[in-house]
């Protein structure tokens, strides 16, 4: 997003991110007025944030992406024990 430059008017954009998004990026894309958001992976992390977006008028796809998972299981495979799937909530076990 700072690589985007002064825009004044997002809602022409669409966001495209591995993962579903987080609150905290979520309540950014509402702050800018976002037109929409894409994500691969939908499925190893709780939509909640996406859903609050579709209600608040952004359009949000979720791409259904099997390499996203994937990416996402790699990567969880190499981080320390302490860290665990995320639960329904969003909070880390």
């Amino acid at each position: 997003m700072r690589d985007a430059g002064w825009r004044t008017d997002w809602a022409d954009c669409v966001l495209v991110t591995t993962m579903t998004p987080c609150w905290m990026c979520a309540g950014m894309m509402r702050f800018l007025g976002l037109g929409a958001v894409a994500y691969g992976d939908g499925a190893s992390w709780p939509t909640d944030a996406a859903t609050g977006l579709a209600a608040a008028g952004i359009r949000v796809i979720d791409l259904g992406s099997a390499e996203a998972v994937a990416m996402f299981d790699d990567w969880l495979a190499g981080t320390p024990a302490s860290w665990s799937q995320p639960t329904a909530t969003g909070e880390l076990g």
